[in-house]
């Protein structure tokens, strides 16, 4: 089961593409095509980080950092392997790839050396 349970924006389960794009500096602002007052935005949930070796992430965080580091859970539904890093406020979120098909090893195949995936801010929704 995942830890993630809560509504994030940029986050894969709940949002599949949020349109957000810069213009043709990074001094431009950023144009999101969505009212202000539709997003309540909260604290950072997390960053997932897409690693090509579990057990080598798992055991950085874990036996060089000194981090809490959970089991590793299988999400067959999104075709991932997770594990989460606590960080006091907030986790990373490593993400390894459950089979060929899944979206991680297609973002393993362009980043061999993994990176980051996406990030999760909590948010409210109106109903």
């Amino acid at each position: 089961m995942s830890l993630c349970k809560i509504p994030c924006l940029f986050h894969k389960k709940i949002h599949s593409h949020l349109a957000l794009r810069r213009a043709h500096s990074t001094s431009a602002p950023l144009h999101q095509g969505i009212p202000g007052s539709l997003w309540k935005l909260g604290k950072l949930n997390h960053i997932a980080i897409a690693v090509p070796d579990m057990d080598k992430a798992t055991a950085l965080y874990r036996d060089v950092l000194g981090a809490t580091v959970s089991e590793k859970v299988p999400l067959p539904e999104h075709g991932v392997y997770t594990v989460f890093v606590e960080l006091g406020n907030t986790k990373l979120e490593l993400l390894h790839p459950l089979g060929d098909k899944s979206p991680i090893s297609g973002f393993l195949q362009k980043n061999k050396a993994g990176g980051m995936h996406h990030i999760c801010i909590e948010v409210s929704t109106r109903k």
